[in-house]
Order: C-alpha cells, then structure tokens, then sequence
C-alpha cells in the first residue's frame, strides 16, 4: 500500500546565511524598486491614475525613462475599478504609446480575499509581469476586511507584496489623502498607518506650487536609498488628439517638506515660514549667511526650503568684510 505524500514543514526559524544578499533593481532609479511596494498618493483629481498608466505604458513598449533608464519589455497586471477598460483605460493606454497586448486586467472585478489573491498569484506566476497596479487600493480590499486595523492591512500587503516578489515586479498601490490635516505629511495618506509603514517607498502626487499646469512626483518615504528629488511632468494634449500624453520636465528641489498644508491652514507651510522667518531676519540690514543657516535649522527650516525663499525673495547675497553676507534688495 502506498503511503500518502506528507506535505513539507516549512521550519519556524532559519539561518540569515540561507538568505542570499540581493542588489536592488529598480523600475524608477530611487523611487520605485522591482520586487517590493510602494504607495502612490494624493488628492483626487491630480492623475494619478493617467500617471501609472503612463508608466505601464512605458513597460510594455520597453522605452526609456526620464533617469534614461532603457526597460526591457515585460507585462502588466493593471487592476482598476476607477475607469471603464473599454471606454477609457484602452484608449487612454493606446494614447500613451502602451501595448494592450501585455496588459492584463479582470474580466470581471474581484476583490483580493484568499480567491481573488490565489487568482492573482497563479496568473503573476505564469506570465511574470514587470508591473501590478492596484487602483486604488481600498477597493481591492475585501468587505469584510477594516482598511484600519493593523493586522489586516498588513496581511494584504504582505501577500500582494509576496506576488509580486515571485516575478520581480514592481507593485503599485494607489490611495486618496484624508480631508483631515495631519502633523506630518507621511501620515496624510487615506487608511491605518501600516499602509505606509509596510511600503518601501512612497510617491506623493501634487500640483507644482509655482505652475498649477505642473506636477509633481515628490519622493515622500525613502527605506532603501536617499532621498530623491522631485521629477516634473506635465499632461499635455497634442493638437488633432483627443487625449493627452505626458511629457517630463525635468527634476525639482521641491521636496515634501516644502509643500505643507495650504494658507487656509492654521500653520503656514514651510515654503511660507522660511520666508517670512527671512524678511524678520533681513528687515533692519543685511546679515552673516553663517547665522541665518544657523538659526533657520534650528528652527525646523530645512536648507532646501531656506534656499526657495531666499530665491522668491531674491535676496542678494555678498561678501562684506570677508565674510557672507545676505541682504533684501531693497538694502543695496
């Protein structure tokens, strides 16, 4: 008689030497890793949606990226409940240079319980996509479970994350910001915080403050690398086309840090306080550039930030007894 096959045990605990050391491979150089998730949030309406299909775009046809990155060609998973796949989500990828034919989506939706995620894992495991989209996140997860609790956001994003692991891709999962303003512009995002805690990299989605035509794609949570500054892009409709593409307009210093909340807020954003913590400092003449980098760290006024005011306010900046000096323009 044959005995029944005993199903293997995986151990509790493991050896670190029984785990090779991987090089991280990116799909965006510092933003977006292969094989890990990362959040891509804002408020509606900003596109980000047009945004990741402009980058699913860029995966099948295996083009180039903006850090000249050349990608080689590879499928996509793209899971949306917010656009109709016939109506817009085909065009919209046709428009923007995608190959529909290595872009899957749900004939029928389903959200991600332990069928939906079986389904998921089988097809990852057979086809090997570069890319899985989830957009937006909350809608994929299942009714029974609480976008809050801890436990159970986690234990969605470690399966999704597991799948997309298994074929390298990168996994991207799209949420809304809260109404309610928050102390720190990590935790503004829709959902618990192990949302953005579980992710290895995050992308905030905002309106240039200086061009509201611009966007922003700001770096907002970096555990793999440094902080990478913000890329520029603008949606532009080309003449004769119905539907607009997306161009790139370079990096930015603008980091999160710079786009705080707006004037309607009781505190001002940091663009604001740095200058008006400049005009305070400048109003009675000019003053050694050693003190006010000096003073403006000590009050919670980054570099970056200090150098956008002093640049808005054009303050000029001299040698005066050998030593630095920055002075309004109304001084000289």
């Amino acid at each position: 008689m044959k005995r029944p096959t005993q199903k293997k045990v995986e151990p509790a605990f493991k050896r670190l030497s029984e785990y090779e050391p991987k090089k991280i491979n990116w799909f965006w150089d510092q933003l977006i890793p292969f094989g890990m998730t990362t959040v891509v949030e804002g408020d509606p309406g900003l596109g980000k949606s047009y945004l990741l299909m402009h980058l699913a775009a860029l995966l099948t046809r295996g083009a180039t990226l903006p850090t000249g990155q050349r990608m080689r060609p590879r499928d996509v998973v793209y899971c949306t409940t917010e656009d109709s796949y016939s109506y817009t989500f085909s065009p919209r990828i046709k428009a923007l240079g995608g190959n529909p034919d290595k872009i899957w989506v749900q004939g029928k939706y389903s959200a991600f319980d332990d069928d939906g995620l079986r389904t998921l894992r089988h097809h990852v495991r057979r086809h090997k996509p570069g890319l899985i989209v989830l957009d937006p996140l909350f809608n994929y997860m299942p009714a029974d479970r609480n976008a809050y609790s801890p436990n159970e956001i986690r234990a969605i994003m470690g399966e999704l994350n597991e799948i997309g692991e298994s074929s390298n891709a990168a996994v991207l999962l799209i949420r809304h910001l809260t109404k309610t303003k928050r102390d720190k512009q990590i935790y503004q995002g829709a959902g618990g915080i192990d949302v953005i805690g579980f992710a290895r990299s995050a992308i905030r989605i905002e309106k240039h403050p200086d061009n509201p035509d611009l966007r922003l794609m700001v770096h907002l949570k970096w555990n793999l690398t440094t902080q990478s500054k913000s890329w520029v892009y603008e949606v532009v409709k080309k003449d004769g086309e119905d539907l607009p593409i997306i161009q790139w307009r370079g990096q930015s210093d603008i980091s999160i840090d710079d786009l705080g909340s707006d004037d309607s807020d009781e505190r001002p954003p940091p663009r604001r306080n740095a200058v008006e913590f400049l005009r305070a400092e400048l109003k009675d003449g000019p003053m050694p550039a050693k003190y006010l980098l000096e003073k403006a760290e000590n009050e919670g006024i980054k570099k970056r930030t200090l150098d956008r005011a002093k640049s808005e306010l054009n303050v000029i900046v001299e040698q005066q007894k050998r030593k630095w000096v920055w002075r309004l323009p109304s001084d000289g």
